[in-house]
Order: structure tokens, then sequence, then C-alpha cells
């Protein structure tokens, strides 16, 4: 993400290029007078309107409509405006804007996700203890009532659930404009393949860039709007990277890790499951073990001694064991009745690993060699561990599962699930064990 800062005259004069902008706003009342609280607005081609316009609470005055870029500009330019029968001032403002880059479908900071990539610029207050406490309960006649201030913008301003310790953004102008050149519109993965669509009223000359693992990087210069689809010969990678750009100058970005959580977090990516297990298996060896796959020859041989990789998965962003595939990739095949080498298995887990974990085991056949596939599931109750009696923790690191202490596990639990969600399930075939 790319940022910076610019003078408030600057900014005023990139509003004043366009034509239109919807906006949403608090106002608060002093006495008999109102005051900006916060304001979301949006230029761009596509306004966000939402069904509520007035909400009005007494106190504090949500807002919703559109207004004219010059209107705009005069507002933040002479710090006072109207809408509708609401006239308000505006708290004074430092001499610059804040300014971030973001790609598109993206949320940040609980605000709603726009579709195309666009520049956020922010104007903080000047004096920021201008807004008071926002503990106190919202009560309208004709619009929901919510328990505080924060809860209230989340819905109206953000369009996002509240939860409790968020608070609204500390700014007192939130102004987002979208670039319609060229953006990433959709993905569709499976575990051969990758499409993805472009969309934007210039695409000509851009160049789509798709960085995975060695060997699946993949380049195209783009003509027109559509998709661009890709066989992937060693399956999906368990990183993704799509850069679009035009003369040295990103125009959208997706960065997505394909392991652990659910892909229905992702907007505008679509997961098709291949049908073919042994397909799925064969992508999965072929990228060899890395932090969410492990090989192990034989389940007899073992010992148990996969649990602790078991437990390692459940505790970070889950995982594959992969029984009847050599360390270095060759699948040789598990040996003896399948049925009961996987209710081994299961059996194994659950009398060892600490809480149970959500698995599920399946096999197929590879070149007329059985492979047993046990998936762990990203875990909710950490930390795992094995051994009932005097648990042993262990976490992921690379290819390797290491024992470490309870702090250690959550240290690691939340430096692991506080980042973008993952789509590396969606990828594996569905059952329940």
């Amino acid at each position: 993400m790319q940022t910076g800062q610019l003078q408030l005259e600057e900014l005023i004069q990139k509003i004043q290029r366009h034509n239109e902008a919807s906006y949403r706003i608090i106002l608060k009342k002093e006495e008999e007078t109102y005051a900006l609280l916060t304001a979301l607005v949006d230029i761009s081609p596509e306004p966000q309107t939402p069904a509520w316009s007035l909400a009005d609470y007494g106190r504090y005055v949500f807002l919703a409509g559109k207004l004219s870029a010059e209107d705009l500009f005069q507002c933040i330019r002479g710090r006072r405006g109207q809408l509708g029968d609401y006239i308000f001032s505006i708290p004074e403002m430092p001499p610059t804007a804040s300014w971030a880059w973001f790609p598109s479908h993206t949320r940040y900071g609980g605000v709603t996700a726009l579709r195309l990539p666009h520049t956020s610029y922010q104007i903080s207050p000047a004096n920021p203890s201008f807004r008071g406490s926002n503990s106190a309960f919202l009560i309208g006649d004709d619009c929901p009532s919510f328990s505080n201030l924060d809860m209230a913008a989340f819905r109206l301003l953000y369009d996002a659930e509240w939860e409790p310790g968020q608070e609204m953004l500390n700014t007192l102008w939130l102004i987002r404009v979208t670039h319609t050149e060229a953006w990433i519109e959709h993905l569709r993965l499976s575990p051969s393949s990758i499409a993805v669509t472009i969309a934007g009223s210039d695409v000509k000359d851009s160049r789509l860039e798709v960085i995975g693992s060695i060997g699946n990087d993949l380049s195209q210069r783009l003509t027109e709007a559509g998709t661009i689809e890709w066989r992937l010969p060693k399956g999906l990678p368990s990183r993704l990277r799509l850069m679009l750009s035009r003369d040295g100058t990103y125009l959208d970005y997706r960065d997505l890790k394909l392991h652990g959580r659910p892909s229905q977090d992702f907007d505008s990516v679509d997961i098709e499951q291949s049908a073919n297990l042994g397909e799925q298996i064969q992508g999965l060896v072929s990228r060899g073990e890395n932090e969410s796959v492990e090989f192990k020859q034989q389940i007899s041989s073992d010992k148990g001694k996969f649990i602790k990789t078991v437990a390692a998965f459940a505790n970070g962003n889950g995982g594959v064991i992969l029984f009847g595939v050599d360390d270095d990739g060759t699948i040789i095949g598990v040996t003896g009745d399948v049925s009961k080498l996987k209710d081994d298995v299961v059996r194994m887990v659950r009398d060892n690993v600490v809480p149970k974990p959500k698995i599920r085991i399946e096999d197929c056949a590879i070149d007329a060699k059985t492979v047993l596939a046990l998936y762990v599931e990203q875990g909710d109750k950490h930390p795992y561990g094995i051994n009932p009696a005097k648990p042993v923790f262990y976490i992921r690191r690379g290819a390797n599962s290491f024992p470490a202490s309870q702090e250690e596990i959550r240290d690691f639990v939340l430096a692991n699930h506080n980042v973008a969600p993952s789509t590396y399930n969606h990828l594996l075939s569905e059952g329940d064990d």
C-alpha cells in the first residue's frame, strides 16, 4: 500500500476535477447549531447509496445523499455547509491531508469496501477532543436505536457490524476517489487453473502478472477488458499475488494466502473444487512439504508421530497430511486395509489431541497406489496439544512442527490469525469425520 501527504488545497483541486460525490455524515448538535463530527465521502461512478437518508437522534444527526463536487470543495474550503434543512460548521482543520492507495474490493478500518481501486484521503480535526464521549444511547422516533455512537457509526456509515471495543475512525473527512482505468474484477480458482477478469475504461497496454511459487509465474500484456485463463501445471501455490500495472505504475493488486481460512471471506473470488481428488492431491504433492502440507510414508511405521503435526496445524492455519507419499514427493502408497487405516488415524487423533480438532480423512488411488489425505481445519479452541494427561503443544514453522509453550501458542495464533483470510480449505473435497 502506498501512502503520503498533500496540502489541503491540493486535495480541493483534485475534488474540483469531478462532478458528483455521495456522502454519509454525522453532525453533532451544539446548543442551537450543528458541527460536522465525521464524514465519509465517495467520488465514484458507482456511488454506494444506503437505504436510509436521515437518522435524527437530537444530539447527533446522520445524513446520507449526493452533492456536487463544487459544493463539497466549497464546504471544505469555507468550513461551512448545508444539507437539506441542516446548516453546520466545520471544525478547524490542519493544512495537510494524508492519503493511501487501496486495491479493489478492499475493506479497511471497518469501512465498507469499494469495488474499484481508490485513493483514500483523510483530514483529521485540529482538535481531536472535539468529539467528546460516545457512550450514551442513541434512540430516535423513526430510526434504529443504538447503545452508543460507535455502534451507530459502524452500522450507518460503514455498513459493518460493530464489535465491543471498536471505535469509528478518528477523521473529520474520509474522501475516497476511485480509479476506473483498469482493475481486477474477479478471480476464479481451481486446483489446476486460474481465471482473472479485468475490467475498466482504459485497459489497453496494461500488464497482468500472476506471482506464485517458482515455475508458476505468469505475465500477459492486455489489449482489452475480459477474462484471462491460465493452466497451472504445478497446482495452486500456497500464496498468490496478482499485479496489474502500466508504464511502471500500479493499477490494481491482490494478495491471497491459499491455506487456512475459508474462501467465502474473500470478495470477488470463486473456488472451484475438482471432482477428482487425485488431481487435488497431486497438486499438493507437486508443491512439496510446507507449512500446510506434510508427507508420511506409512501409518504403521509412523507410530502415531503424525499427531504432533495435527496439533500444529490446528494451532495454525490448518493443513493436510498425506500418507503414502515419500519425503521427496514420490507416491509409494499405503499398505493394508484402507478402511481400517482410516479408522486408526481418526482414533489416534481423537485419543491423543486435546481439545479435539476438526478433521476429515479421504482416500484415492494415484497410479494404482492408495494415498490417504488427512485434512485438519484451523482450530478455534487454542491451544491444541498431544497427550491429554500432560499436553505438549506444537506449532508449525515452515515444513516442520515444533513444541511450544502456551504463551508461544497464543502469540503464534494472534500473529497468524490477524491476517487476511485465506482460501485453502475450499480447494479440498468436503466431508465430515
